[in-house]
């Protein structure tokens, strides 16, 4: 094995600690972060590759770290802490590591941002990057401070595999807003199948012309749900001319409600979808809002997730300024009046719940330009 392969594995933990306090710092440093991130996201034969693109700029944070390096790992009070927040807290509390670290950071800044002027590319190669792992990102925003370690464990940090695909985030010159459109595809749902086809292009072409898509930081993603959760599309960027930017419009074919109802699996689906894209944008040095917009003719019928996850992430977004909005917007019938959609909205600790009649198109449509106005109410321009 590349014995600078070997010493990164065996130190990863320690690197990348460093690596935080670091950037803390020298913002500028984050796209380290990035180069380093992407290690974790290959194995075998491109893991041995990366590394050796990486050899002089490793080698390099190996001679000026590894005396500190050392020194943390041999700290036994930092070795019995879980959580990086508490690491973290633990070593500025210890004044000969802080002495330490006086020394060496402003090595690593020097060195370290001479390598980056050099290998740019390395960056353009991260913000390509196709996916990333749900767990991967979850322990990277409890690491940086951006959830608790509570929910991190709940919504995965452990055992969530599933790869989320990530956004082209190249040439934004304003913090971006990521839309969230859940539409209900369950059986009962298929009288509406006309009218649901029918009036999505309007939500789409209304977001057009708010102020954030004029100036292309706006992303869509869509997402229909019955007993399973399918996303129509991940987060892409929506343009000024419909049908050029990839976004999908539903026909009869991508729209054929059938099936139970996943409301809670598939909240639960989108909100790892979210920490992957929050993860994405920190290492960007990105502000990122969100708004979700569900639209539903029933309650939940799959259970599953315990919904006191969803609303202690809800919260902490919304708390953070993270979540700009979240509406579900209830399609009326003998099976959910308004009592019923309230009780959806408290089980999601959504902001608002609105009732459109399930009886009629121009209901429907209405539906539809509520869930965009949640978004260009907020984004006029």
């Amino acid at each position: 094995m590349n014995p600078i392969l070997q010493w990164y594995q065996e130190h990863s933990h320690t690197i990348k600690l460093i690596l935080d306090i670091a950037v803390d710092r020298f913002p500028y440093l984050k796209p380290l972060k990035w180069i380093l991130g992407s290690l974790d996201n290959c194995e075998g034969s491109e893991k041995e590759k990366k590394i050796a693109d990486m050899a002089c700029m490793l080698e390099q944070y190996k001679k000026i770290t590894n005396d500190l390096l050392i020194e943390l790992e041999n700290l036994k009070d930092l070795q019995k802490l879980k959580s990086w927040k508490e690491s973290r807290h633990a070593i500025r509390q210890n004044p000969g590591i802080q002495k330490h670290l006086e020394l060496v950071l402003p090595q690593l800044c020097s060195s370290m941002s001479q390598y980056m002027g050099k290998n740019f590319n390395h960056r353009k190669d991260i913000i390509m990057s196709k996916k990333r792992r749900v767990n991967q990102s979850l322990n990277n925003l409890e690491r940086s401070g951006r959830i608790d370690a509570n929910t991190a464990e709940s919504l995965g940090r452990k055992n969530e595999n599933r790869e989320v695909e990530m956004p082209d985030l190249q040439n934004l010159y304003h913090d971006p807003v990521f839309c969230c459109f859940l539409i209900d595809a369950s059986g009962s749902m298929h009288v509406c199948q006309k009218a649901v086809i029918e009036s999505q292009p309007i939500m789409l072409n209304m977001l057009r012309d708010s102020a954030k898509c004029k100036h292309g930081a706006l992303f869509v993603a869509q997402y229909l749900f019955n007993n399973t959760f399918a996303p129509l599309h991940s987060f892409m960027r929506l343009g000024n001319i419909p049908e050029q930017d990839g976004v999908i419009l539903l026909n009869e074919s991508r729209y054929s409600p059938d099936g139970s109802t996943a409301l809670y699996k598939t909240i639960y689906s989108l909100l790892q979808d979210i920490s992957v894209i929050m993860d994405q944008c920190e290492e960007l040095g990105l502000s990122p809002q969100f708004t979700l917009a569900l639209i539903t003719d029933g309650e939940d019928t799959e259970g599953g997730v315990k919904t006191a996850t969803i609303q202690n992430f809800i919260g902490q977004l919304r708390n953070k300024k993270i979540l700009r909005s979240s509406v579900v917007i209830g399609l009326v019938n003998q099976q959910l009046d308004m009592a019923k959609l309230k009780h959806i909205q408290q089980e999601l600790a959504f902001d608002q719940a609105i009732s459109c009649s399930k009886d009629s198109p121009r209901e429907i449509r209405r539906a539809f330009v509520l869930a965009s106005q949640s978004v260009t109410n907020h984004y006029k321009g």
